[in-house]
């Protein structure tokens, strides 16, 4: 290894790895990765992760969220390029290498490759700064975030990879201001979500969750109470969006906005997102119900209900990036159901805002527990395993657990004091890895060190470059 190199290990290990021995075996992986390329001029950078404590599908309905920056991170090491090449690999081979040129426009790779979340970046720069081409970089990527636990996994590489294109060519693109490029940028890879995952990854703020609200983007800190950790718990289902979940995360998705047009067909209102309905009724609930009738819909009764035809339906709405259209859900579309889980779960973010800040832990956890009953009865996201794992930490001593991220697979996040965090992280080892995962999912594989599923945390600092001497 370089000297350059080694230097550069030595500053992340004090900077970013003082308390964490697996953090340094992360990061040395990826120098000595970065030693095989060779090349002068290596910068290191960290994208963390997110959990997102309350608040969960309500961004891309413009509508609050109130996440944090995760301790862990995609990790990378990167070096500008003279040319327009980007050229990747990842940390002992995980994933395979990848390469494409940063020359408008950037084709997409086979759906749900690693190498498509480089090219959504670095598209989103292209389109930005308005030139035919950039420099690229090399970089070796790494991390400790789970891939498809519903911790953002993918929008921090989207992150990662956009600040190392904005370094290689000194665009100097302020934080806020990535932070919602990106979230249209992530649309490349086939997603229809908001701007929650990108702001929390780039503005994150220690010891803080932020409230986060839309149009226009503002991030206001609010401290977790003293006293409160944070546990993650993955259940091993994996939750790939760009994948199999694809499609029925976008459904959620455009039933939000068939929603959004029933109620504009029955008020006479011209509403645009369901922020609009809760900027304007004091009781969106209310109205909702008003305008939209409890049983699911056919295609043709949604074109009845709006006055179109199925065609006119399936091209406002049902429409994805790829051009196809969303299929008919079996049982038949829910706009209602779907609609009043976002406006209850944006009043829910305002009330453990104001929970957090009068320390009141038992308050927010509360708020926790309604948002997964809201998420498994209402949007139809946990599965089996988030509320099996949910119920267990809630029992094991959780003041609030809840499903976090896309849902249908992933994450629980839950919160408990400090002194009894690890009675909890024992007893949920035994009674759901232990017990009845292997019980109720043979197939799926569950690993003897359960230091990547189960952990705790505090907030972290958002994303950044280590600064050269």
């Amino acid at each position: 290894m370089s000297p350059e190199l080694e230097t550069l290990l030595e500053r992340v290990t004090h900077e970013w790895c003082a308390v964490s021995a697996a953090k340094e075996r992360m990061w040395r992986a990826l120098a000595d990765e970065a030693a095989r390329d060779g090349g002068s001029g290596w910068l290191a950078l960290r994208a963390p992760g997110r959990v997102n404590l309350i608040g969960e599908h309500t961004d891309y309905n413009g509508l609050p969220v109130m996440p944090l920056a995760l301790e862990r991170e995609i990790a990378v090491l990167f070096r500008p390029l003279e040319t327009p090449e980007v050229r990747l690999s990842s940390a002992g081979g995980a994933y395979p290498p990848r390469a494409f040129t940063a020359e408008d426009p950037i084709p997409p790779g086979p759906a749900g490759d690693w190498g498509n979340y480089a090219r959504a970046a670095v598209q989103a720069l292209l389109a930005r700064s308005g030139q035919r081409s950039l420099r690229g970089f090399r970089a070796v990527v790494g991390g400790d975030l789970p891939a498809g636990g519903g911790l953002s996994s993918s929008s921090a590489l989207v992150v990662a990879m956009a600040l190392a294109c904005d370094r290689a060519n000194g665009l100097g693109i302020p934080p806020a201001e990535m932070a919602e490029l990106m979230a249209a940028g992530e649309h490349y890879v086939g997603t229809q979500g908001g701007g929650m995952d990108q702001a929390i990854c780039l503005l994150g703020r220690r010891g803080c969750a932020l409230k986060i609200d839309f149009h226009p983007l503002i991030a206001e800190p609010v401290p977790l109470p003293a006293g409160i950790r944070v546990i993650v718990a993955d259940t091993l289902v994996k939750a790939e969006k760009s994948a199999g979940m694809r499609q029925s995360f976008n459904t959620r998705a455009a039933e939000c906005r068939l929603a959004v047009a029933l109620v504009n067909r029955a008020q006479g209102t011209s509403f645009r997102l369901l922020a609009d309905l809760c900027r304007d009724y004091p009781d969106p609930a209310a109205v909702l119900r008003s305008s939209i009738r409890d049983d699911p819909y056919s295609l043709a009764g949604l074109a009845a209900g709006l006055g179109i035809s199925e065609t006119e339906v399936r091209e406002r709405y049902l429409v994805q990036r790829d051009g196809s259209h969303l299929p008919e859900p079996q049982g038949g579309f829910r706009p209602l159901a779907r609609a009043l889980h976002v406006v209850e779960e944006a009043r829910r973010v305002t009330g453990a805002a104001r929970a957090m800040r009068a320390g009141d832990a038992a308050g927010l956890g509360r708020l926790m527990d309604a948002s997964h009953a809201s998420g498994r009865d209402l949007y139809e996201v946990t599965c089996p395993e988030l509320d099996a794992l949910a119920d267990i930490a809630r029992r094991a001593g959780a003041l609030g657990a809840r499903w976090t991220g896309a849902g249908f697979g992933g994450c629980v996040v839950a919160i408990a004091w400090e002194d009894g965090v690890c009675a909890l992280l024992e007893e949920t080892a035994a009674r759901y890895y232990r017990d009845w995962l292997p019980r109720n999912r043979p197939d799926i594989a569950v690993p003897e060190d359960l230091s990547g599923a189960l952990f705790t945390t505090l907030p972290a600092d958002g994303a950044a470059i280590l600064r050269p001497r």
